[in-house]
């Protein structure tokens, strides 16, 4: 029998058992797989294969008609310029529900802006065989 205090946390089990990583340069990543795919993308970049890598961007996804609030918002892994597009790119383990109503909104939103997801069972980008998800 354990006892409880107030303010104390025990480590919360992640859903995903993903493992967060946290590189001396670049901060914290939130998968051992994100971590890895950022390195790929950076070995991209210095041979000029893309452009202008940023991370953890932010987008608004769904707004409030009346009051122009935030509804919902998506926060993209990585983004970059690839032969002159903008391509927006999460990493997944898993793909869950909730994925599939982001790229909904996504399209909604963004009709113009490549939405890629980069999944650990295929090492590639896109959706199911490496097509795009579009």
């Amino acid at each position: 029998m354990g006892l409880t205090w107030p303010g104390l946390s025990r480590k919360k089990k992640r859903p995903y058992a993903n493992v967060p990583v946290v590189h001396p340069v670049y901060g914290r990543f939130d998968s051992k797989l994100e971590a890895a795919r950022f390195g790929e993308l950076l070995l991209q970049e210095t041979r000029g294969l893309i452009g202008q890598l940023a991370r953890q961007v932010r987008f608004v996804l769904l707004r409030d008609p009346k009051t122009g609030g935030v509804l919902k918002s998506y926060t993209a892994d990585f983004i970059y310029i690839e032969d002159g597009h903008l391509i927006v790119e999460d990493v997944k383990g898993r793909v869950t529900p909730a994925w599939g109503v982001v790229q909904k909104l996504w399209r909604v939103a963004y009709p113009d802006i490549e939405l890629r997801e980069w999944r650990r069972d295929l090492r590639t980008p896109g959706k199911r065989g490496g097509q795009k998800a579009r």
